[in-house]
């Protein structure tokens, strides 16, 4: 729902100067992801600031905590790379906790007009997801590779080939997880159970569906397949961009949100 590897690959390719602005801004951009996503009145939404604030300050350990896995990742080691894999994955857990916690307060509180209106916006969305299944489109797999990496060779992009059935199969699968996962919502938003409940019963919901969009360990046997092919350019092209992620985390760190 919060698109935040959108917000990274745009910080990456961004210049120095409007890291800080959209690190400085990511406040306003996640309470414009949560309010697309969940109609709210006004007085809901300047509790949405207060608690969006609330979760970025007290996420500060967990970026000290990433700023250390990131400045610590050796791409030539292939052991290192995967702790750091696993690391970088406990810190995301952590704050993603949070964030389901907030959207399953903010979805328990909705009227019937309101439930209505988040499903609709929902089932467009899965309608999105499922023409780009029925393309067999996974081109933004490869872009994003790319973003990190630069150019890929003969050898990675056949690597990557390889796989084309498995990155749509992940695709078809979330289409699955989605549809599943909003019949579960309207069901839990149509029961008349007391607010405190049906948060819990949306929390569990929404976490389920997350923990099993992140299951999956091919992706970590993908990773360690193309750093084992990397070229000095690449590894060059790749090291740029952890500093640009290290100085963007530091910005965060040192953010009053």
């Amino acid at each position: 729902m919060i698109k935040l590897c959108t917000l990274l690959t745009c910080l990456l390719l961004s210049s120095c100067g409007l890291k800080k602005l959209v690190v400085k801004n990511l406040d306003t951009f996640l309470n414009y992801q949560i309010s697309k996503h969940i109609p709210l009145n006004a007085q809901e939404k300047e509790k949405l600031k207060k608690d969006v604030s609330n979760i970025l300050n007290n996420a500060k350990p967990q970026g000290i905590k990433l700023l250390e896995v990131i400045k610590t990742l050796n791409i030539d080691d292939k052991e290192n790379v995967a702790a750091k894999y696993y690391e970088i994955k406990g810190v995301y857990e952590v704050i993603s906790d949070e964030f389901i916690h907030l959207i399953a307060k903010n979805l328990s509180n909705l009227n019937q007009g309101g439930a209505k209106e988040f499903l609709e916006f929902q089932k467009k969305e899965l309608k999105k997801l499922e023409i780009k299944v029925e393309k067999k489109d996974t081109t933004s797999i490869y872009k994003g590779i790319k973003n990190i990496i630069g150019d890929l060779t003969d050898t990675q992009e056949k690597i990557l080939k390889d796989y084309d059935s498995f990155f749509l199969q992940k695709y078809i699968e979330r289409v699955q997880r989605r549809k599943k996962t909003l019949e579960d919502i309207e069901k839990a938003l149509e029961n008349s159970l007391p607010i405190i409940e049906k948060e819990k019963n949306l929390y569990s919901i929404l976490n389920l569906n997350h923990k099993k969009s992140m299951s999956e360990e091919k992706f970590l046997e993908i990773i360690l397949k193309i750093q084992s092919t990397l070229t000095k350019k690449q590894k060059t092209h790749f090291n740029q961009h952890k500093v640009d992620v290290e100085e963007m985390i530091e910005y965060f760190i040192s953010t009053k949100y």
